[in-house]
């Protein structure tokens, strides 16, 4: 025998030795022992009755835990960013709802207040109207009195009459003043009325805004959450594609199917999901959408494409930055 051969004898020997069975209840060194009397080195691995044989290396497995680690530290920091976004758009809120409260409570206080200038001016007229017949009353009488025998009692009488056409003159034209400053204060409460309205309107819209932001930002941690580990095969045969902007208002992507889709824009403008939904608002046809307010939202500078990727539960994610 040369040296030569020694190599593939002794593999021949150690490839027999695959196949030979470890009796059970031995210690350490006697199964030590045992291996090198059959030609067989302590780290080969045969199959005995309570083992099987290990076909992933420990190099492989490793690798596997800090790929898996790694995805799930992204989805933790993910998770954690939403919440913060869903906890400031919360603040936002209730600081928006705060200043509502504010404004329907000013509107209130001016709604009474115009009541109450409303019946004082109504008062006012009144009482304009009655001093006026008072006026065409006396002025009557002067021009139609008669003379008494007695001059002097005429005369007392002709100056306490032109005396009080003269009170109820500057009364009137005291009236007529506060008429006057009054419907100018009517008018600017009206104003004032009418800006709250409008105030209170934005908030209403402001708030509805928030609100549906803060229901998508919950979605999508709710998603994260119940979202199965995807497997290496499963990514490697996932499909992704693009999303073309091809004018101000048209989205165009293969992955696109005919149908009605909800659209939501993240508040920072960083993405866009499409949720298939049999009652959205936007209508998918030839794998196009037409958004008429796209342009308000984003500006457009010319066809771009953007990456789009699936999300899970057949909602499409597109990232726009």
């Amino acid at each position: 025998m040369t040296k030569g051969h020694a190599p593939s004898l002794t593999k021949q020997m150690r490839k027999n030795a695959k196949d030979i069975s470890i009796p059970e209840g031995l210690t350490p060194e006697e199964r030590e022992q045992y291996l090198r009397m059959n030609g067989m080195a302590s780290d080969d691995k045969p199959k005995t009755d309570d083992q099987t044989d290990q076909t992933v290396s420990k190099v492989k497995y490793d690798e596997d835990i800090a790929e898996l680690k790694e995805k799930l530290d992204k989805k933790t920091d993910k998770v954690n960013e939403l919440n913060k976004d869903r906890e400031n758009l919360r603040k936002e809120r209730d600081s928006n709802k705060e200043h509502w409260d504010s404004a329907r409570s000013d509107l209130e206080e001016e709604q009474k207040k115009t009541a109450n200038l409303r019946e004082e001016l109504r008062k006012m007229t009144d009482e304009r109207d009655s001093l006026r017949n008072e006026v065409k009353r006396l002025n009557s009488q002067t021009v139609n009195v008669t003379v008494p025998e007695n001059e002097s009692e005429t005369k007392t009488k002709l100056k306490k009459s032109e005396k009080a056409f003269r009170e109820l003159s500057e009364k009137y034209d005291a009236l007529q003043s506060d008429y006057s400053r009054a419907k100018l204060e009517k008018e600017s409460l009206d104003a004032t009325i009418t800006r709250l309205n409008e105030t209170i309107k934005g908030f209403d819209d402001e708030r509805a805004r928030f609100e549906d932001t803060l229901a998508l930002k919950d979605s999508e941690i709710e998603n994260l959450k119940n979202r199965p580990e995807l497997t290496q095969e499963q990514t490697s045969g996932l499909q992704t594609g693009l999303l073309v902007r091809k004018s101000i208002n048209q989205l165009y992507s293969d992955m696109l199917d005919d149908g009605r889709y909800d659209i939501k824009l993240a508040r920072d403008g960083t993405n866009m999901l499409i949720i298939p939904n049999v009652e959205g608002g936007a209508v998918c046809v030839n794998h196009s959408i037409i958004l008429p307010r796209l342009g308000d939202l984003i500006p457009f500078a010319g066809e771009v494409s953007y990456e789009l990727v699936p999300a899970g539960n057949n909602v499409l994610r597109a990232d726009l930055k």
